[in-house]
């Protein structure tokens, strides 16, 4: 799990805008926050349980546990990323940052 200082409130949620990314399970959106924060969005529509939803988002703050980004990411992962396997999901999203950071 990521520590609270680097993981985005809801209350700084309100509002998101930026460039958009995405990859096969993930689509994000880096904002220009004044520190380097993470968020993980799954609604309802990805999985109806929220005992699901929670294992996603724990599942992609532990592939994102080392990871710093240059501004607020906010990440919306895909149905499939419930059943994808912990190795493949932090490649791909090392994959995603390294589309990011070349971009930013």
């Amino acid at each position: 799990m990521l520590p609270r200082a680097r993981r985005l409130r809801s209350a700084e949620l309100g509002a998101i805008r930026g460039k958009r990314f995405f990859s096969e399970h993930f689509s994000a959106i880096l904002t220009a926050g004044a520190r380097p924060a993470f968020a993980v969005v799954v609604p309802n529509k990805v999985a109806n349980s929220s005992v699901l939803r929670h294992k996603i988002r724990r599942r992609v703050y532990a592939a994102l546990h080392s990871k710093t980004p240059k501004g607020s990411l906010v990440l919306f992962p895909k149905t499939a990323v419930a059943v994808l396997p912990m190795n493949e999901l932090a490649a791909e999203l090392e994959q995603l940052l390294s589309k990011i950071r070349s971009a930013a």
